[in-house]
Parts: structure tokens; sequence; C-alpha cells
């Protein structure tokens, strides 16, 4: 989440190089690739991403068509969502590497919308960042937002990038549905990381969101 006065950058790209643009050009038109979440690991980026406009087969057949793409797997549901390893480098680790954090990646065809967050770099140092990777980057807008992801009051402001991304990954995995989808064990290594390790993120992650939302309410 965003505190208020946070800068978020409105980018796009039209690189085949991005290994999600690169998918998305080989999907029917008016297919769109949402990220759900994305995590950093020793040498790739996990996604997870929901997929609409195009069957799991077509995105299959998408997938298997990119160098960069290192694994994934798809479940038939609808919309369709997946998981999706790529090779680095990617926008989101290119803006992270310089101090900004990605709040939003949408593909529809070759083009990539990104929405970036101004954090330990200006502006400035994160389109230059960015532009060195992928030179046809350009910025669409530059605006003021409250509360990361839209909603205000920046319940998730204090949760540190390991718990942020233990929390996302399990929730759009279906960790906390009722018949859980995957259990603690698969979460654990979609990131990287051990059970215990991953226990101790939800718990401190859980923790934070309980307190922001029940002490807010009062």
């Amino acid at each position: 989440m965003l505190s208020t006065g946070t800068v978020a950058i409105d980018l796009e790209l039209t690189d085949r190089t991005v290994p999600l643009a690169a998918v998305g050009e080989r999907l029917p038109d008016g297919s769109r690739i949402e990220v759900l979440t994305a995590v950093p690991l020793d040498d790739r980026l996990r996604y997870i991403v929901r997929v609409t406009g195009a069957s799991a087969a077509e995105f299959r057949e998408g997938l298997d068509a990119i160098d960069a793409v290192r694994e994934a797997t798809i479940a038939e549901t609808d919309p369709l969502r997946a998981e999706v390893a790529v090779s680095l480098p990617t926008p989101e680790t290119v803006l992270a590497d310089h101090g900004g954090r990605v709040s939003s990646t949408t593909v529809g065809g070759r083009r990539t919308s990104v929405t970036a967050l101004e954090g330990e770099s200006d502006v400035r140092s994160l389109v230059e960042a960015l532009q060195e990777e992928y030179p046809d980057a350009g910025v669409r807008s530059v605006r003021s937002v409250e509360g990361v992801g839209g909603e205000p009051g920046g319940r998730l402001d204090d949760l540190t990038e390991k718990q942020r991304n233990a929390l996302e990954v399990a929730y759009f995995s279906g960790y906390f549905e009722r018949s859980r989808e995957h259990d603690i064990t698969e979460v654990a290594a979609k990131l990287g990381v051990s059970r215990q390790t991953l226990t101790q993120h939800l718990r401190a992650a859980e923790r934070k969101v309980l307190d922001a939302v029940l002490d807010g309410d009062r």
C-alpha cells in the first residue's frame, strides 16, 4: 500500500524483449495479461497472472514459444490464472534495482503498461534506468496517489517486502481458501524459502494487517 503523497509513474513499453509482451503478442487480439503479483528469485522473476481473451491452449502455446519463460503452470479457471517464471531482466526488476516498486503490470499484445511507485529514487532516475534497458519506454503520466492499489489509508504500509510477497503469493495461490489450493510447503517453494520462514512472514503480515484494520475502525 502507498502512503499519502506517494508518486506513481505510468509507463508504457512495446519492446519485444519484455517476456510477457513477447507472450502477449502471440495471443488472440483483445487478450490481456494482468500481473497479480511478482516475486524476485535468484535468477528469475515469478509472476502470478490472470489471463483474459485467450484459452489455456493458446496461452500455453505463447509461453512455449518464448525462450525467456523458464517454467509455467496454468490453472484452467475462468478467467485463466497462471504462474510464470521468466529470466531476468524484466521491467519490474529493473525498477526495483533502482529503488522503485511496481504496483501494476498489464499486457495487451506487444504493449506493456506499468505503474511504478517512486521510492528511494526520483522519477527521472527511474525512467532513465528503465529506458537504458528498454529504450522505447515512455511516460504516460506522473501522479500523486493515496494508498497502494488504490485503497486509501495504506493498510499494508508497515509490511516489509518479504512479508508483502509472502502474503500476496499465499493469497493468490489460494492458501487462504477454505479448501486450500496449495499448502504451506508449496507456497514456500514458490517463494524459495523454508516452511518455517514463510510461516513467520505470514504471521507477522497478518498481525500488521489486522492491527491496521481493527485499530483503524475504532
